[in-house]
């Protein structure tokens, strides 16, 4: 059955928070009215800012994200005008939030991380410490997206040490309770279902001292799933379902029906599973994103196909199909296709399965995605088999069979066999000689000796076949270890470059943290009754917080999930958006959103470095009114150019000026570009403006 519901439906912990509305149950419709009519009357800007946050919050559990975007937007403008930096970090995290709704996951993290960035400014110590606990709740439960469940499962117990550090218990209950049941699910992908299913009771229970109806919805439904189609995990998935019912969270509802009928699917139910399905469906038709619509049409498909009614199946297949956009290969488009056809090849028309089959055959071989090739020809098995062509049947399923052994083993075989005929052979040949030299032997001496020599010349031959079959085979072997040991030795350098960059943010730089946070307070305490010390402290924080910068940007570099070029793009518009506002300058931003290449960590860090010290020079020299940042790449070259329309200044005496130790910036830059084996060009002309060149040859 589809479970692919399941990791969609994990990410509605990031959507609960602990000042939803509580007490009796109330509609999701009632909440966000109730909180319109106070922000009507509200004047604190802090206030609104958290008003707009859950505003969007609820919006976002009843997928209409366009609404929860303009209410976290606007959440973010009330949260900037309090200078409330608590409020600045949360409102972010409802940002990632609803990115992640959208799958959008890269988007979501590089958020997260933006708000972690901020933590350092929060000044209230128990505000700093829950919203650092629930930074890490949100890499833990991003980091579970992506597959790495040993990261997120690090990330989840690092927030509960925090929360059990410092317990707020009015704030603790609703995230220890997404904490215990985030890190379940990794266990569960870890197949340590024993250590998950006592968390998962865990956070059960405290779900119910709990006063938020949202978060007990969730903990029953994740419970209840966890423990598949077991008859408690049943009646915990069908309490889940029954209060997203009473709250008016259709979408919910009809994603809770949908795996209840999976689970009764499992257990060989199929009229309840048929008629939950049917309810699901007419539910979740009127919800965006459609892609749970499908997901629910698929398994109805299949159930319908074990009651025997074809018809319906095929009429719901056909419109699974007519969803998808066939242009392109995704998971979805190549499976309903491979659904329709099983249909069709129940239903007996050959004819039409064989042309679903070479429309996926066109998707399979444009993926070239071993699992696609394996099921196509399962699927032209099938078929050849229903219509009687045994011969091409038996050549696809034995196909199907060595394509899933390792290529080592296909080479082993074909070698034994190839030595194994040749040795029979001979062995044969050599018997017919020597009873033909018996024969001869008394006629002549000589005879005798060429059949030896031609008996001794034959063995040689076949030795030799079989060392050249065993010494190529040794070859192939090495060449094949090498390769695996250099992928482990890049996997060892990811791992190790991973590791790093947590180490130095989580421990390097909340150390730094603490030493600038406490020599602001030494120097605030001190500033009466020691004035000399105060600018000693002064220099203390202020080269602290530049540490803290640099830092940041160290492990940005190492970290090798941040090797793609889109994010160098988000961390270049972050840090010009960030200096330009400041100065009132319009930075405009040209490239493409879409690329998707890797960059590797010293390239990425010096293009960076360079460009930090072209946009800085241009903001602090250049009096100018807007900055161009223009990035091209294709396979073989990376183009960065850098305009501004500021003030310029001479090419000549810049050059004098570096003589005497002026021009670091501009030495810096071409240093950096040599580096990394790219050139630089400087163009600046008094009274209009400065362009910076990079070029950098890919290949």
């Amino acid at each position: 059955m589809v479970y692919q519901m399941k990791s969609f439906v994990s990410c509605i912990y990031l959507i609960v928070f602990f000042e939803l509305i509580s007490g009796k149950t109330q509609t999701t419709g009632e909440m966000i009215s109730a909180l319109q009519h106070q922000n009507a009357t509200e004047k604190d800007a802090a206030v609104l800012a958290r008003q707009h946050r859950d505003i969007a919050y609820l919006y976002a559990i009843r997928f209409q994200t366009a609404e929860a975007k303009k209410y976290a937007d606007t959440s973010m403008a009330f949260a900037l005008k309090s200078a409330n930096n608590f409020e600045i970090v949360f409102s972010k995290f409802t940002l990632a939030k609803i990115y992640y709704l959208e799958d959008r996951t890269d988007t979501a993290i590089q958020i997260t991380e933006d708000a972690g960035s901020l933590l350092k400014n929060v000044k209230n110590r128990n505000d700093e410490t829950y919203a650092r606990a629930y930074y890490y709740y949100m890499k833990g439960t991003l980091q579970d997206k992506k597959y790495k469940m040993d990261t997120a499962i690090y990330y989840y117990d690092k927030a509960i040490t925090l929360i059990n550090k410092t317990p707020q218990p009015e704030k603790d209950c609703t995230l220890l309770c997404s904490l215990f049941a985030g890190k379940a699910k990794s266990l569960v992908r870890l197949r340590k279902k024993g250590e998950a299913m006592a968390l998962f009771i865990k956070a059960v229970k405290l779900s119910e001292t709990c006063d938020d109806k949202i978060n007990l919805m969730l903990m029953y439904y994740e419970y209840g799933f966890a423990l598949k189609a077991e008859t408690t995990g049943l009646n915990y998935c069908w309490k889940a379902a029954k209060m997203a019912e009473q709250m008016e969270l259709e979408g919910y509802e009809g994603i809770y029906l949908h795996n209840i009928g999976s689970l009764y699917y499992n257990q060989g139910k199929y009229d309840s599973s048929y008629q939950v399905l049917m309810e699901s469906t007419g539910i979740l038709k009127n919800i965006i994103p459609v892609k749970q619509y499908i997901y629910a049409l698929q398994d109805l498909s299949l159930t319908l196909i074990q009651l025997d009614s074809l018809e319906k199946a095929e009429a719901i297949s056909r419109e699974v199909v007519s969803y998808q956009d066939l242009s392109r290969l995704t998971y979805e488009n190549f499976s309903s296709l491979v659904q329709l056809s099983e249909v069709l090849n129940k239903k007996g028309d050959y004819d039409e399965q064989w042309e679903i089959i070479s429309i996926a055959e066109k998707l399979a071989s444009a993926s070239r995605n071993q699992q696609c090739i394996v099921t196509l020809m399962e699927q032209k098995a099938h078929y050849y088999s229903s219509i009687g062509n045994y011969k091409d049947a038996l050549f696809y399923f034995t196909k199907i069979k060595d394509y899933r052994d390792s290529v080592g083993k296909i080479e082993a075989q074909q070698k034994l066999e190839e030595i194994s005929i040749a040795y029979e052979s001979e062995k044969k040949d050599n018997e017919i000689a020597l009873l033909n030299a018996q024969q001869e032997i008394s006629n002549t001496k000589l005879s005798r000796q060429r059949i030896a020599i031609f008996a001794a010349s034959a063995l040689a031959v076949l030795f030799g076949i079989a060392g050249f079959a065993v010494f190529k085979r040794i070859q192939l072997k090495r060449k094949t270890d090498l390769q695996i040991e250099k992928l482990e030795r890049l996997n060892e350098i990811q791992e190790l470059r991973t590791n790093i960059a947590l180490d130095m943010h989580d421990d390097i730089g909340a150390s730094l943290s603490s030493i600038r946070l406490y020599s602001e307070a030494v120097r605030t305490e001190t500033k009466e009754k020691l004035p000399r010390s105060e600018k000693m402290l002064q220099k203390i924080s202020e080269n602290a917080n530049e540490i803290v910068e640099h830092m940041s940007d160290i492990v940005w570099a190492i970290n090798p999930k941040y090797d793609e070029i889109t994010n160098l793009q988000n961390r270049m518009r972050k840090f010009a958006i960030e200096l330009c506002a400041v100065n009132q300058i319009t930075p405009e931003f040209i490239w493409n959103e879409q690329a998707q290449f890797n960059i590797p960590m010293e390239t990425r860090r010096n293009i960076y470095l360079i460009f930090k010290e072209a946009v800085n020079n241009a903001v602090k020299y250049a009096s100018c009114k807007t900055i161009t940042i223009r990035l091209e790449e294709n396979k073989h070259n990376l183009t960065m150019l850098i305009i501004d329309d500021g003030i310029g200044f001479d090419m000549a005496a810049q050059l004098d000026d570096q003589r005497m130790n002026l021009g670091n910036g501009l030495k810096n830059m071409r240093f950096r570009a040599k580096e990394i084996g790219g050139t630089l060009e400087i163009n600046s002309t008094p009274g209009k403006g400065t362009s910076i060149l990079f070029k950098l040859d890919m290949t």
